[in-house]
């Protein structure tokens, strides 16, 4: 099962499997923390559900756990962070004109190679189509 979520800053430093591609634009770092800033509700990726090896455990506080930092945590204490799978596609948006001609852009929308013709681009545009029309 795929996970549409809002996207984080944090997910920056995780989407090379998706920019890597002949194909897809990819800006730089303020580019998107200027969209993130402007219009965080319409930016969205989507998330496998599998854990991969770049997903650090967290502690019940919601920090970092001392396993992820070098040293041995009590198991009990370790939680798996909401966020865990591999992204598998983005999409950026921004809200655009004034009254009438008010209306939702797409900025970018790409989905990894390995996870194309499965119908995410389209699901990526459905969330942006009912979240501009808010």
């Amino acid at each position: 099962m795929v996970t549409v979520r809002p996207l984080s800053c944090f997910d920056l430093l995780k989407y090379g499997n998706i920019n890597l591609d002949l194909y897809t634009e990819t800006y730089n770092i303020t580019f998107y923390l200027n969209y993130l800033s402007k219009w965080p509700e319409l930016m969205r990726v989507l998330e496998s559900p599998t854990l991969t090896a770049f997903t650090a455990p967290y502690s019940s506080a919601g920090d970092f756990s001392e396993s992820a930092k070098g040293d041995i945590a009590p198991a009990s204490d370790v939680r798996v962070p909401p966020t865990c799978g591999r992204l598998m596609g983005y999409m950026m948006g921004k809200a655009e004109g004034r009254g009438s001609d008010w209306h939702g852009h797409v900025t970018a929308l790409s989905v990894a190679p390995e996870y194309r013709r499965l119908g995410l681009a389209t699901q990526l545009m459905l969330e942006l189509e009912e979240t501009s029309e808010r």
